[in-house]
């Protein structure tokens, strides 16, 4: 396993500007688009040196999937770092998967959960719903439903299927809250409507039979 190039110091340097480079990003997508994976990753890599966080998180996604480059866990996870220092929250979730996940690196439930967090009060939907499942299932700390369901409506908010489903399911059922089946038919349709069949047949069968 290549070592890490970066020591992951996730946070905000509020001294560096993560927007500079801003310019060369077109050019990165054209090459990108065109199938040239290995200059467009050259050119993120030099918007990224410049501080530009979105240019890093290209340049992570790039060592992630190994498209233009042979994939390297350990740089994707660098990178994503240092988009996440810049706030572009893409690279947060990322970085956040890859922690929750130990790939490139150590695995650490907590601080992947905190990663979640930051970017979802950035409403970035995914990382909502990952931060309920784990208040869900109780990782990283104990279960605590009424968290569970806030964040699944947060999931919800921003068209995660799942977010409405499991949401569905804690007012079908009481879980952090009181039962109200008229909210659970509205995010089981919610569900259904952004192409989550399960959402679609509990719904039919509570219009049909009832609860």
């Amino acid at each position: 396993m290549v070592a890490v190039f970066a020591l992951f110091h996730v946070g905000c340097d509020n001294e560096i500007d993560y927007s500079r480079g801003e310019a060369s990003l077109p050019e990165g997508a054209k090459a990108r688009n065109a199938g040239e994976f290995e200059r467009a990753r050259e050119i993120y890599e030099m918007a990224c040196s410049e501080n530009n966080a979105k240019g890093c998180f290209m340049v992570g996604q790039a060592y992630g999937i190994g498209e233009g480059v042979p994939r390297n866990d350990p740089l994707a996870r660098d990178y994503y770092n240092r988009a996440c220092d810049g706030r572009f929250m893409d690279g947060c979730y990322n970085l956040a998967n890859m922690i929750d996940a130990g790939e490139g690196g150590s695995k650490n439930t907590a601080l992947a959960k905190k990663l979640y967090a930051d970017a979802c009060k950035k409403n970035h939907a995914s990382a909502c719903f990952n931060l309920a499942y784990k208040f869900d299932e109780g990782i990283s700390g104990p279960p605590d439903d009424a968290a569970a369901r806030k964040y699944y409506e947060r999931a919800c908010d921003g068209d995660i299927a799942r977010g409405c489903y499991n949401l569905g399911i804690m007012f079908d059922v009481g879980e952090g809250g009181d039962v109200n089946i008229q909210y659970a038919v509205k995010f089981y349709d919610r569900a259904c409507e952004l192409g989550h069949q399960q959402s679609c047949l509990k719904s039919s069968l509570i219009k049909t039979v009832g609860h």
